[in-house]
């Protein structure tokens, strides 16, 4: 009788198998000429559920925020701790609108990085096949992304440009001209913290590995241990045994499929043993981390970026998830201890990585499923499109005069910014416009970026200004 989880272990399995070919990589091959000088890193920081952006970055003039009060008064009033009031609010500064914005007193960690030049605020982002205005949405003269408004699809629209289902995501097409132009191998270059980004980290020719954060085995069954008998969970030697048989390859010959699935496992415990080896000799951090899932989360990635140099790779993608889920209909505030923890944790991973010397070399960047409707249930808030990001690192352009890119929207629900009554917002830069940009600072050409963002022709601002290179 099999106990453990089959899908279960066919995603461990395909999480580990950073060097599987693919059929795309059968296909012609762009003349790639990517800028491998010196060392980048991206790291995705993703916000699942669909976070209210919107209860992130608040007006502080009073006209403005008496506006958003009538809107969302109760929303505000479920805050006990008074974080949304007006008076306790951390100025970040004007947007083009001409408003001055603040943030909630509860995201401290991310004000202090952006008042001191290390932080920038994206307005107003959201999938977009093509500009859309309430004219053309009414009319439906405009495409749209497909599946608005539905978690799964909006997710894989974020990442990967399609609804669920496509086989590559921008992260991983990224890193195929690194990967396709010999300047470094695809294993370690898109890496994942315990959970897979959907496919946003396979491209053609990289592959996604998924790292522990912590001291797990290359194998562990535990993380399925709802599925196994009350004698094999937890069981050390059950799981030992799985692994050596999984590594040694011990299928039946005659099933193709079964011979695959372990030669993917077996590479993958490969790539992964190597990984735990080259991690024992990374240095000791000298930024103190919190005991949180996201902050250990983060100290894995900054030990793999000092490590890459013995990884061999001059470009890195990484992929870490929020913990708790952003699904807020209704009691938004519980929530609010999580986002606390993931603003400290990025503090703490930019101290780190400035300690390294390479505050210059990562950046951070935000994503989540869609922003959240304007009008609230009470408590919580349903689902919207358009919402705002945050960005941070070293190589932001600290000359700039502001910290918000793009103008948030006003707080009249019968104005062309929102598509309906419910106050969604439609955005006014598209996820390939704003990938785009990470992906200009992180050396890819036009070309590059047309192959990995193929709505992008359709967008006038290729580049939103944010780094000093741009």
């Amino acid at each position: 009788m099999t106990y453990y989880n089959r899908r279960g272990f066919l995603k461990s399995a395909a999480g580990f198998a950073a060097t599987v070919p693919m059929l795309g990589s059968m296909m012609a091959q762009n003349a790639y000429a990517a800028d491998a000088t010196g060392y980048k890193a991206l790291v995705c920081l993703m916000f699942k559920g669909g976070v209210d952006g919107s209860d992130w970055l608040l007006p502080v003039d009073a006209q403005p925020y008496s506006r958003m009060e009538t809107l969302r008064g109760e929303l505000f009033a479920s805050y006990a701790d008074g974080s949304r009031n007006r008076e306790n609010l951390l100025p970040v500064g004007a947007a083009a609108n001409g408003v001055n914005y603040g943030l909630p007193s509860n995201l401290t960690g991310f004000h202090d990085l952006i008042t001191a030049g290390k932080g920038r605020i994206v307005a107003n982002v959201g999938p977009l096949v093509e500009p859309v205005t309430r004219a053309t949405w009414d009319n439906q003269s405009a495409a749209r992304p497909k599946k608005l408004f539905s978690h799964n699809d909006q997710q894989a629209t974020w990442l990967t440009g399609g609804v669920e289902g496509i086989s590559t995501g921008w992260a991983g097409r990224f890193m195929d001209p690194y990967v396709d132009a010999g300047t470094q191998a695809s294993t370690y270059g898109t890496l994942a913290t315990g959970s897979s980004g959907h496919a946003f980290m396979t491209g053609r020719f990289s592959r996604e590995l998924v790292i522990p954060t912590g001291n797990a085995n290359p194998l562990n069954y535990e993380r399925y241990g709802n599925d196994l008998s009350p004698q094999l969970r937890g069981n050390a030697a059950f799981n030992d045994l799985i692994y050596q048989n999984l590594r040694a390859g011990n299928v039946s010959p005659s099933n193709p499929y079964a011979r695959d699935l372990s030669a993917v496992a077996r590479r993958g415990m490969d790539n992964l043993d190597r990984y735990t080896e080259i991690l024992k000799g990374a240095p000791a951090s000298a930024t103190s981390y919190s005991a949180t899932t996201i902050s250990r989360q983060f100290e894995q990635v900054a030990k793999t970026i000092a490590m890459a140099g013995t990884f061999g790779v001059k470009r890195q993608i990484f992929y870490v998830q929020a913990p708790g889920g952003y699904d807020t209909h209704s009691n938004q505030s519980d929530s609010q201890g999580q986002v606390t923890q993931t603003s400290n944790a990025v503090t703490e991973f930019i101290a780190a990585i400035e300690a390294m010397g390479m505050s210059n070399d990562v950046t951070v960047f935000t994503a989540s499923d869609f922003g959240r409707t304007m009008t609230t249930n009470g408590s919580g808030s349903d689902h919207g499109w358009g919402n705002h990001h945050f960005v941070f690192g070293g190589a932001l352009d600290d000359m700039a005069d502001v910290n918000i890119i793009g103008a948030p929207t006003g707080y009249d629900l019968q104005t062309d910014l929102y598509t309906d009554q419910r106050g969604r917002i439609i955005p006014e830069i598209a996820v390939d416009q704003y990938s785009a940009t990470l992906g200009k600072w992180f050396g890819l050409n036009e070309t590059d970026l047309a192959t990995a963002l193929p709505n992008l022709s359709n967008f006038n601002d290729k580049d939103l200004g944010l780094f000093a290179s741009s």
